[in-house]
């Protein structure tokens, strides 16, 4: 274990061996010929972006994306102590650094179980950061260290706290989108013993950038008796073509003491950009000519399919993310397999055009696959939710498909 002393952070792990490869990292990716990475980062704007670049993008990309989460506080910690598990030392150890300058003792746990790392530069910055935690850290609360986001979500205002937390009283939720209506649905369904009475359903926090309430923040059920559920519902007013962000709501009741108690409600992320959008029937040449002065973003990933089938399931995604299909073709060379989809669709609010490209490459015969998702777009602000929902979707097609 590193000696503690009065040292910053930063002091401590700049002058060990630990951050050599970090800062070659750095210079690396910050020549100044080569801003490119620069202003990649830039437009990762939301933290789930953020996370999503930290955990699925290229090796540079992911460092920087983890540096990055150092800003949101302890909103990023699931996401950065996920990092303590990358591929590249590299990245293990600025994860280690980013999670320590959090200042929350509560973080040391997760350092202290990757101390058995491979590699002796993560090690000694885990060590680092676990002696600087232990010396001025102090116990903060998991929520505590978020950054307000104000400009994102619309916070609303809370009622009085319930005097206890129920592990009976169950709470799930999810959302459906049709035209321009975005409907939140919750549930909550009483597997204690007793009554519940008066459960009421507030909304916290969402999206207030992309979606407007359309009635009541709260919503109540008379009661339910053990083994009874009810569903209540929201609805939103769609008002751009990208949502993400956390839909966040309390639910609580009193039970037959008549004590007020909450609900473990969880939150419900909500991330959609293609059922805002309409075919954009366009020709490849107008497609060529729209790659020109275009905002740009792609990631690859290697997905547990042949190529074939992953091909096949592209295609399919194309046709049901309101995509007009502008390209798609395959063709197989000695052992190896390509498929190429290229779509386009433009915004129904503000007629922002977005094009993609689904790439599936690999041997013909074997059981794993590369994907590429290359996106353009008028705007930036796009490019990133196209990409994620496009992977998430195929995700799912792909467990289905098994």
């Amino acid at each position: 274990m590193a000696e503690k002393d009065e040292r910053t952070l930063t002091q401590a792990l700049g002058g060990g061996e630990a951050l050599r490869g970090l800062k070659k990292a750095m210079k690396r990716i910050f020549k100044p010929e080569e801003d490119l990475l620069q202003r990649t980062l830039s437009q990762i704007t939301s933290i789930q972006a953020c996370k999503d670049a930290a955990l699925t993008g290229e090796e540079d990309v992911r460092l920087l994306a983890v540096c990055r989460l150092g800003d949101f506080g302890s909103e990023a910690r699931e996401t950065l102590e996920l990092s303590l598990n990358d591929g590249s030392p590299v990245v293990r150890v600025a994860a280690a650094g980013v999670i320590a300058n959090l200042g929350n003792k509560n973080t040391i746990t997760a350092l202290e179980n990757h101390l058995a790392d491979n590699d002796e530069n993560v090690r000694e910055a885990l060590e680092f950061s676990i002696g600087w935690l232990e010396a001025h850290g102090e116990n903060v609360p998991y929520a505590e260290n978020v950054r307000p986001t104000i400009d994102e979500a619309e916070i609303l205002e809370v009622e009085s706290t319930p005097t206890r937390t129920s592990d009976d009283v169950i709470v799930s939720s999810g959302v459906s989108i049709s035209d321009n209506v975005l409907e939140f649905r919750v549930t909550v369904t009483n597997e204690s013993e007793e009554l519940a009475t008066d459960v009421t359903i507030t909304l916290l926090s969402y999206p207030a950038d992309s979606l407007q309430l359309l009635g009541e923040k709260t919503q109540t059920i008379e009661s339910l008796k053990p083994g009874a559920r009810g569903t209540r519902m929201f609805s939103f007013e769609i008002g751009s073509e990208a949502i993400e962000g956390e839909i966040i709501t309390s639910v609580t009741f009193y039970d037959s003491s008549f004590d007020k108690v909450t609900a473990k409600a969880g939150n419900c992320f909500v991330r959609s950009l293609y059922s805002q959008l309409r075919p954009l029937e366009i020709s490849l040449d107008e497609f060529s000519d729209m790659r020109k002065g275009r905002a740009y973003w792609n990631r690859e990933h290697v997905v547990e399919a042949t190529p074939k089938s992953l091909f096949k399931l592209t295609e399919d995604i194309l046709k049901r993310k309101n995509l007009h299909p502008l390209r798609v073709e395959s063709e197989k060379k000695e052992d190896m397999f390509m498929g190429v989809v290229v779509g386009a669709g433009m915004g129904r609010y503000t007629s922002a055009k977005v094009a993609v490209t689904l790439t599936s490459v690999g041997h013909a015969k074997g059981d794993l696959s590369k994907l590429r998702i290359d996106v353009l777009s008028d705007s930036s602000e796009l490019l990133q939710i196209a990409a994620s929902e496009l992977f998430e979707s195929l995700q799912i097609a792909i467990g289905a498909d098994k």
